[in-house]
């Protein structure tokens, strides 16, 4: 059963020197579970230039997948099972990257879904936290 969500989303992002960047997303969509992997969808604004994303963020037990459509084009693929390529599409030309997952996890409660995610990306054999 499909029902809406407040859906907060909240990166941590970390560089190669330490610094870290924290980014926090807050949208209103929708969640619904099929044959055993969860699904959130919703749109997000870029706040510089109005465009909309849509995202569809699925999970089940090791495997996280974040897909958006719009401003920005990219499937990222999180699976404990080994690194994963992808090429993020952005509006100044595409980026290959690969994505070495540490940790995916989720837990709920009553109406509440955290996940946890801990990767790290590697653009052209350079990595940083994530």
């Amino acid at each position: 059963m499909r029902r809406e969500a407040d859906i907060t989303i909240r990166g941590i992002h970390t560089d190669i020197d330490g610094n870290e960047d924290e980014v926090v997303t807050r949208a209103t969509g929708s969640h619904y579970l099929k044959d055993g992997m969860h699904y959130i969808s919703f749109h997000e604004t870029d706040p510089e230039s109005g465009e909309k994303t849509d995202q569809l963020i699925k999970y089940s037990e090791g495997l996280l997948e974040v897909v958006k459509k719009g401003h920005s084009t990219v499937k990222m693929v999180f699976d404990l099972r080994g690194i994963t390529e992808c090429s993020y599409q952005t509006p100044y030309g595409v980026l290959p990257m690969s994505i070495k997952t540490e940790l995916v996890k989720y837990k709920e409660n009553n109406d509440t879904i955290n996940i946890r995610a801990k990767y790290k990306i590697l653009w052209n054999g350079d990595d940083s936290e994530s």
